[in-house]
């Protein structure tokens, strides 16, 4: 009898430990992007889709793993070259080639986080953003969210115009470049102009976004 009553003891303890949920890959992708996640009732069953923003619903798992809409995708969207690949390490993935070659698979370039978040842990998770839980994502931070506040911080999710510290910094860094390339002698380093180069257009590509 001691034994079924501890036995249900330990049972109950094993049911009060909480665990952590995981989301649906293809829909913490979908949504990061800033697109609907939905679900559709067939004669097969159930359907997740992506809501593309031309209004076009895909399915959401070959959307995730770079089958249909490249065009859309995180890594188009930041100007890299997006890819279906089918390796012996990812069977069924979507890549972006950065440019230096390498192909980093998309979840790990977002850095999605597939546990169930809640606002508060100290974690900056999807769907959260500096607007609805800034103890977690700070402002500035890259969270699907342009706040524009004025911090010194160019907040990445802006688009051009959006944040007025992205048009500082722009404007910083060309004066520099200018003022550097201006002042250049003979014994100027090849490499340090290569290098503002770079800069300007490392931030070019940041505007477009």
């Amino acid at each position: 009898m001691k034994k079924i009553i501890l036995a249900l003891i330990l049972l109950s303890a094993l049911l009060l430990i909480p665990t952590s949920a995981l989301r649906n890959p293809a829909a913490v992708y979908c949504e990061a992007l800033g697109y609907n996640y939905t679900i559709y009732s067939t004669p097969l069953g159930e359907v997740g889709k992506c809501v593309l923003p031309n209004g076009e619903a895909v399915n959401a798992w070959d959307f995730y793993t770079g089958r249909v809409a490249l065009e859309y995708s995180y890594c188009t969207i930041k100007g890299y070259e997006a890819k279906h690949v089918e390796t012996e390490s990812c069977p069924n993935c979507l890549v972006c080639v950065l440019p230096n070659g390498t192909e980093v698979e998309v979840g790990e370039l977002m850095n999605l986080r597939l546990e169930e978040t809640v606002c508060g842990d100290g974690v900056c998770g999807i769907p959260e953003n500096y607007s609805s839980c800034p103890q977690d994502c700070r402002s500035g931070s890259e969270d699907g969210y342009c706040d524009a506040v004025k911090d010194g911080i160019c907040d990445p999710d802006c688009t051009k115009g959006e944040d007025a510290d992205c048009a500082e910094v722009e404007e910083t860094v060309t004066t520099i470049v200018t003022s550097t390339v201006a002042k250049k002698t003979p014994g100027f380093e090849a490499a340090e102009v290569a290098a503002a180069i770079a800069v300007l257009g490392a931030l070019a590509v940041l505007r477009r976004f």
